[in-house]
């Protein structure tokens, strides 16, 4: 089956200021030529979300539509609109392959251009197998601005030519490398490692793990182009031992002068980087229509 994309969902960035690079290639040339998409049996309780991505396909066990949406548009929960219960509690277990023609296709494309190719692929088959529309809008949401204040020791310019041979390790061992913004969350307590790394993909690593925690989307609005080697280490006012938990008394945000989320002082002391409660201009995506998914 070809997973062909539907003209009716439009592909969303992030923020209406995150400009997404170009491709050499037309998105709609990249699908699926097969999915099988099961549910998840509903007396399984718990389990963890496994996403592969691989050179030609897509393997994901315990994943929900949610999390395939996020995946798939690059916007985090406070994004997503309309969305019916079962979207973020029925789990699937998805594998999707492409063809000999894709496969190459996919051969020529850089880093950047992969990433998007992916994202349109993950598009077309939600549209295909769950019949999602969506309808996208520019709302002023809540968010977190973070700025540049000054020059500090955390926050290297990184060489170009390093390739982190001896830097830090993904949790199976294998080496982080460059470009790479590593997250590690213990018992309260937050790490985060970027290697020859830019700021939005260091805002983008903040708005994957914390924006549904603290209700609001980080911006980038520091203006420091290029990238950076750094480190920085903070606590969160939510403890678990199997990584955040949502915390209503985080929906009024926070300040930089706040006392109860260290984030904003490890930002500023560590990185030279400033936080601020305000609202902006986000694209939100509403959910016009989703089903369960079509049979095999």
């Amino acid at each position: 089956m070809c997973l062909a994309a539907s003209s009716a969902i439009s592909a969303l960035p992030i923020l209406v200021w995150a400009q997404a690079p170009s491709m050499r290639l037309d998105p709609s040339k990249l699908t699926y030529d097969i999915a099988a998409i099961h549910a998840d049996s509903p007396t399984r309780m718990g389990g963890a979300t496994s996403v592969q991505w691989r050179d030609t396909s897509y393997e994901a066990s315990h994943v929900t539509v949610k999390e395939m949406l996020r995946e798939a548009y690059g916007v985090e929960d406070v994004q997503i609109q309309n969305d019916p219960k079962w979207m973020d509690s029925q789990a699937f277990t998805v594998e999707a392959k492409v063809d000999a023609t894709t496969a190459a296709l996919m051969k020529g494309l850089n880093e950047a251009e992969l990433s998007l190719g992916r994202e349109h692929m993950l598009q077309a088959l939600l549209a295909d197998r769950f019949h999602l529309v969506l309808r996208s809008s520019i709302k002023q949401l809540p968010v977190y601005e973070i700025t540049y204040a000054n020059a500090v020791s955390g926050l290297r310019k990184a060489s170009a030519s390093s390739q982190y041979e001896d830097g830090a390790k993904w949790g199976d061992g294998s080496p982080l490398g460059p470009h790479e913004v590593s997250y590690e969350f213990i018992s309260g307590h937050i790490k985060m490692k970027g290697q020859g790394a830019s700021l939005d993909q260091f805002v983008a690593r903040l708005n994957q793990k914390l924006s549904s925690q603290l209700g609001r989307t980080f911006i980038n609005d520091t203006n420091l182009a290029g990238n950076f080697d750094f480190d920085l280490s903070f606590t969160v006012p939510w403890r678990t031992s199997f990584g955040p938990m949502a915390s209503s008394s985080t929906g009024g945000g926070f300040d930089e002068d706040s006392t109860d989320l260290s984030l904003f002082s490890a930002l500023k002391e560590q990185l030279g980087l400033t936080v601020k409660s305000t609202t902006g201009p986000v694209h939100a995506m509403w959910i016009e229509s989703v089903e369960q998914p079509t049979a095999n």
